[in-house]
């Protein structure tokens, strides 16, 4: 059920977002899914499209696309940036981290520096990327 709340969330802000930009229909929601959010990014598209369908006439003929966003990790030590790919973690691995993302400093270290001590800077959370509509 977190989804179905997420999705209303979604449905909400795309609403308000509408309102505020003056548009009378929406068009196209363009959905952010980080790469580390546990949610099945097909699902979750025919979710928000489904409850669409009951929202306010403005959005009820809004296309839903998603994309990934992809994960990026900072480096505490030497401020680099880097991906998943860059920290050569394995097909096994990444699936962890994906389950649980914590679980990234279980088994990824910095490529430049070595440092375990890294933050999540992007690939997690679902954000509104863009909406387009008519006047």
């Amino acid at each position: 059920m977190h989804e179905w709340a997420l999705a209303e969330a979604v449905i909400a802000s795309a609403a308000e977002t509408a309102r505020q930009q003056k548009m009378s229909v929406v068009e196209e929601i363009v959905l952010n899914i980080g790469e580390l959010q546990s949610i099945d990014a097909e699902m979750f598209a025919s979710l928000v499209k489904n409850q669409l369908t009951q929202a306010e006439p403005l959005l009820q003929d809004a296309e839903v696309r998603v994309v990934r966003g992809e994960a990026a990790f900072e480096c505490q030590a030497c401020k680099k940036e880097f991906s998943e790919q860059d920290a050569k973690v394995s097909e096994e691995e990444r699936e962890a981290i994906h389950f649980v993302p914590e679980m990234a400093h279980v088994y990824m270290r910095c490529p430049a520096c070595g440092s375990p001590d890294f933050s999540i800077v992007r690939g997690r959370g679902v954000f509104i990327q863009e909406i387009t509509g008519q006047p």
